[in-house]
């Protein structure tokens, strides 16, 4: 069974739980708000424009979406700071699981290779 198209589809999942989470956190903790109805999409929007498009558009969407959100524009810069932060640990930490996951199923694309691998395995393997 080929495995990369379920790793895409984890992979798009977890990115649209970091932007979820981060959004989330930002509006709650500067704006006393809930993200809710056709905001909920929003994190998916930025999860595909950062796979696709690289981290910098991710952070204009973000930027973007708390601008329309908020008129000020110092707090909609802190927001999606705040939020951006948020959503990048959470795309390192899937990053790294998928990574390990993959090295360990073989997946293409998503195995780590070098001396991270090699440590892993002496680690894993008891060699």
């Amino acid at each position: 069974m080929d495995l990369k198209l379920v790793f895409e589809i984890l992979e798009i999942f977890l990115l649209s739980l970091s932007a979820y989470w981060g959004l989330e956190v930002s509006v709650e903790a500067l704006s006393y708000g809930k993200l809710k109805g056709v905001l909920l999409f929003v994190p998916l929007v930025i999860a595909l424009t950062f796979k696709e498009f690289g981290p910098l558009v991710a952070f204009l969407v973000m930027f973007t979406f708390f601008i329309f959100e908020r008129k000020a524009l110092l707090m909609s810069l802190t927001m999606s700071i705040l939020a951006y932060v948020v959503f990048l640990v959470g795309a390192i930490g899937s990053g790294i699981l998928l990574g390990l996951l993959g090295t360990y199923l073989n997946v293409p694309g998503y195995e780590i290779h070098g001396t991270l691998q090699e440590l892993l395995h002496r680690a894993v393997m008891k060699k």
